[in-house]
């Protein structure tokens, strides 16, 4: 039965369009999988994301706000290398657990975040997410679904991986990785703006991404348009 579900996993993740990233895809087949709204997948090293793709801008989003706050069950979930079910946001337990994020999940509508790690034996890969407007559990068979996905990703990962220079991943998975050029350019025009260095300009881009809860990729298109510049703050 485990070996027939990996089969119509695998198969439904080859069946989705083609022109878009193998990321993507697996996201569009774990929001379907999962019953919930939005998926992502985020690549993580030293509990920093290097890499995320989404099923849609609001995934990447939820993602990049838990990294940032460093709270969040795909946070835990990479700290504890097993799945997180925070089944309700509302509820005052998740808002113990999670004071930070839980807060920044209802406002987005995310009031259920379950979150599965990519991992190989004791090694830390990333984590796959899956936020939805409902609370409540998954069903033992989305449960099961979600951790097949999770292990596809992490062998795509891997596989991809192998392929690519070291530290990068391979263009075919990911169009984070254009993402990221974006976020390198828009850091340097920013260190430009403000006569600092990329990582101070790094630091500015994340937190105006947090502070306006947009994606740290959104945010650099618009420093990349003009349509965002930062000002030096004038000396009192």
């Amino acid at each position: 039965m485990t070996g027939d579900r990996w089969r119509r996993i695998a198969d439904q993740i080859e069946q989705v369009d083609a022109t878009q990233s193998l990321g993507h895809r697996v996201c569009a087949v774990a929001a379907d999988l999962l019953s919930v709204d939005h998926a992502s997948l985020a690549l993580v090293v030293n509990h920093a994301t290097s890499w995320i793709e989404g099923s849609d801008d609001a995934a990447i989003v939820l993602d990049e706000q838990q990294f940032s706050l460093g709270d969040g069950p795909s946070f835990l979930a990479i700290d504890s290398l097993a799945p997180v079910m925070g089944i309700d946001m509302n509820s005052p337990e998740a808002l113990r657990r999670w004071p930070a994020f839980a807060p920044v999940a209802i406002r987005h509508d995310a009031i259920a975040v379950f979150s599965f790690p990519l991992r190989v034996g004791e090694a830390r890969l990333g984590v796959m997410s899956a936020y939805r407007s409902q609370p409540g559990e998954l069903t033992a068979a989305e449960y099961a679904d979600g951790l097949v996905v999770a292990s596809l990703a992490t062998m795509a990962l891997l596989q991809e991986q192998a392929g690519a220079s070291p530290g990068d991943l391979a263009a075919a998975f990911s169009p984070g990785v254009i993402h990221q050029s974006q976020v390198q350019l828009a850091a340097g025009m920013v260190s430009e703006q403000l006569d600092m260095s990329i990582i101070e300009a790094l630091v500015r881009l994340r937190a105006y991404a947090y502070a306006h809860e947009q994606s740290v990729n959104s945010v650099a298109r618009s420093v990349i348009s003009r349509e965002l510049a930062f000002q030096k703050e004038e000396k009192q």
